[in-house]
Order: structure tokens, then sequence, then C-alpha cells
């Protein structure tokens, strides 16, 4: 019983039953990119700090 427990682990580990790994065949495109200015928003204690330190930049 547990010789056929590690069987199924070494099988699900390895990539499936036919031995192929869908991640490795998968490629994606790259989306990341920078946000907008202004476009994010940080509210609450953190957010009025951060005005104040970019009012007093100017």
């Amino acid at each position: 019983m547990k010789s056929k427990l590690i069987l199924c682990l070494a099988l699900v580990l390895s990539g499936g039953l036919f031995g192929c790994s869908s991640f490795a065949q998968t490629a994606v495109k790259d989306l990341l990119t920078p946000a907008a200015p202004e476009s994010v928003r940080i509210s609450g204690r953190l957010g009025e700090k951060l005005d104040l330190c970019v009012a007093r930049a100017y």
C-alpha cells in the first residue's frame, strides 16, 4: 500500500502519467507595465504622510 502511494506521488511530482509538464511548455508574455501617474491613491494615515512628503518636495 505504501509503495503505491509513493508511486502515485512520484507520478504527480514528475508531471503526470504522460511525463510532460505543462509549466515548461507554456510561455506567458510579460504584461506588467507601470501604473499611470496619479492613478493609484493611498488613503488613511499613510496616504496623508505620503501627501505631506510630496507637497514638501515641490
